[in-house]
């Protein structure tokens, strides 16, 4: 912007006047502008005496400023008293603007409303049939005009229709010095789609679908599935983390299939169909679905009712994974020929149990070797393969009852003991009330009780009363 400034030079009886003219500068600066201030513009004007006048341009928008003219003779320079002006503001941005959709709902504008950004896209979870705006001018005396209508800044427009064929809202801002910025919302609609099912799947790839129910009020840019095995609260998402994408030609109406590859075989995975237009992008519900792959079962199987030769052991199916469980069992080996048994090992023998299926089950084992370590697994057989659990071991009991010694407290023992002799005789003095008894087993597992009561293997066991004769 310019501005003229006009100030008179009266005649000085002294020196002849050698210099006159304007000073000026921002008020904010100073408001009694000198030659040579601190931010202080000097213009000078050609003679001596009379009305003068200078037409300053590159001044700053919408900034006050103070001037005063001056005249310099040899006695020194004289200033006039100062006057303020301001220069009209080229400010036409927005600082704020809003929409709302039949009447009450508010629009999300796409992308986040910014000053210097001019073009929006307006959506709402809502067939839109008029919208109203509220803009906020940065400069108080700037105009508003929405669709050619005034409106106050920071007040609602009147409501404007919309459809499909008229869906765009322009805000034209006219600033104090002349110049515009236009801003515009077009209301858009989202696609709409909803999620297929997954059939025909493989252990890396399954057939999933989709069905594009309306295309919104813009073309379709990208249509599609997104798959993912990690379960979030709202499903997959475009760009989300282990997110899988499989698109199809965006030309695609109605119902849809597509290939979904690369997967992971026994993995249960999360679908949602989803399309792109200007407006934004929609997904369908959430579907689980998973790969084929052999039986899962819990980590450890299960061993009961251990004893010399038979055991009861068991284990747990807890997913079939998408192909039907056709056996089910336990297989063992001694631990000492292998430590980690599978089908077709060595030394390991494999018992079905009777029933298939998922779930719990037990299975009765026999024919072991006692006094042995042994290691076992559960397992499961589909199509797809056999799973297993982890190895667990058990050790039979021994099934050795005899003693490896045998001694009393008082006499001595007919015959010399020995571990296949069963029935012994011992005299005593007559004196003799009670004799005590130290059995110490073969066995380290065994057992051993004096007359009915337990005693320790090579303890002595409680008094033994004696009467004369026979005991």
């Amino acid at each position: 912007p310019g501005a003229p400034l006009q100030r008179d030079v009266r005649p000085d009886e002294g020196d002849a006047v050698s210099a006159r003219g304007s000073v000026l500068a921002p008020t904010a600066t100073t408001a009694m502008p000198v030659i040579g201030g601190t931010g202080v513009s000097r213009f000078d004007v050609a003679g001596t005496v009379g009305a003068m006048q200078v037409t300053v341009s590159s001044l700053l928008p919408g900034v006050a400023y103070s001037v005063r003219a001056f005249a310099t003779n040899g006695v020194g320079t004289a200033y006039s008293d100062p006057v303020s002006f301001a220069t009209l503001s080229d400010d036409a941005r927005l600082t704020g603007l809003t929409a709302t959709f039949n009447g009450s709902t508010a629009a999300t504008l796409t992308p986040s409303f910014a000053p210097d950004t001019l073009d929006y896209i307006g959506t709402a979870t809502l067939t839109i049939t008029s919208a109203t705006v509220v803009p906020i001018a940065a400069d108080a005396d700037a105009i508003i005009r929405v669709n050619g209508t005034v409106v106050n800044s920071g007040a609602t427009s009147a409501s404007i229709p919309i459809s499909s064929a008229a869906r765009t809202v322009t805000v034209v801002v006219t600033a104090p010095a002349g110049n515009q910025r236009t801003y515009t919302i077009l209301a858009g609609r989202p696609p709409a789609i909803n999620t297929g099912t997954a059939s025909a799947g493989t252990a890396t790839a399954v057939t999933l679908g989709g069905n594009l129910t309306s295309a919104g009020w813009d073309p379709i840019t990208a249509i599609g599935i997104v798959v993912s095995s990690l379960v979030t609260s709202t499903g997959p998402t475009l760009g989300g983390t282990g997110v899988l994408r499989f698109d199809v030609p965006t030309g695609t109406t109605g119902a849809f299939t597509l290939q979904a590859t690369g997967l992971t075989r026994a993995t249960v995975y999360e679908m949602r169909a989803f399309a792109v237009n200007a407006a934004g992008v929609s997904y369908g519900s959430r579907i689980s679905f998973g790969t084929l792959g052999p039986p899962s079962l819990s980590a450890t199987p299960t061993s009961s009712s251990t004893a010399s030769t038979t055991i009861t052991l068991g284990g747990n199916v807890t997913n079939a994974n998408w192909s039907t469980v056709t056996e089910r069992g336990v297989l063992y080996s001694l631990t000492s020929e292998n430590a980690d048994p599978f089908i077709g090992g060595p030394g390991v023998t494999v018992v079905p149990a009777t029933t298939a299926g998922t779930g719990n089950f037990t299975r009765g084992v026999t024919g072991l070797l006692p006094s042995s370590g042994y290691s076992f697994r559960a397992y499961a057989t589909n199509a797809e393969g056999t799973g297993y659990s982890s190895t667990s071991t058990f050790t039979t009991r021994s099934n050795v009852a005899t003693l490896s010694s045998l001694v009393t407290s008082a006499g001595a023992l007919t015959p010399a003991f020995s571990s296949g002799q069963f029935t012994y005789a011992a005299s005593v003095p007559g004196t003799t009330t009670s004799v005590t008894v130290t059995p110490t087993v073969t066995q380290a597992q065994a057992t051993v009780r004096v007359n009915g009561t337990s005693v320790t293997s090579g303890s002595a066991s409680g008094a033994v009363s004696l009467a004369v004769g026979a005991n």
